[in-house]
């Protein structure tokens, strides 16, 4: 408002109120203004915090999608591990099943063995027994 609108606006007042009434008055429109003001900041604010709230829903939702993602791909690398633990443990295996059917083969033939370091198993034991009784057997018959 400019200074000959207020001039203009104070004319006014005096001519429809007292000056005794015109404190009061003023008084009484300073404090709607004031309940105006607070009642506008309340609304601004409450609108200011429903779209914050917005943002932190919208940065949830996306945090969220990130670490079901990241979940997702850890199960598919802990997946993909398993499959190659399974596959060297075949392997294994089937390496040592070779290795068993080498060692059964050379004792079966009367060929030494090769010492292993680890002890050998009870079903080693036994087919070294076992062919060492053939070989005696065969001894024996063959001087009787």
């Amino acid at each position: 408002m400019g200074l000959t609108e207020i001039l203009l606006v104070g004319a006014v007042a005096l001519m429809l109120f007292t000056p005794r009434e015109l404190p009061s008055i003023i008084k009484g429109i300073a404090r709607f203004y004031a309940s105006l003001r607070r009642t506008a900041e309340d609304f601004r604010a409450q609108i200011m915090e429903s779209e914050e709230m917005q943002d932190i829903r919208g940065e949830y939702h996306r945090t969220r999608a990130e670490i079901d993602r990241a979940k997702h791909m850890a199960r598919r690398e802990v997946q993909k591990v398993q499959r190659e633990a399974k596959s060297v443990g075949d392997s294994v295996k089937q390496t040592a099943q070779e290795g068993k059917s080498a060692l059964s083969g050379r004792v079966g033939q009367g060929e030494p063995a090769e010492r292993s370091k680890v002890a050998p198993t009870e079903s080693e034991r036994r087919l070294k027994v076992a062919a060492a009784g053939d070989d005696d057997d065969g001894r024996d018959q063959g001087a009787a």
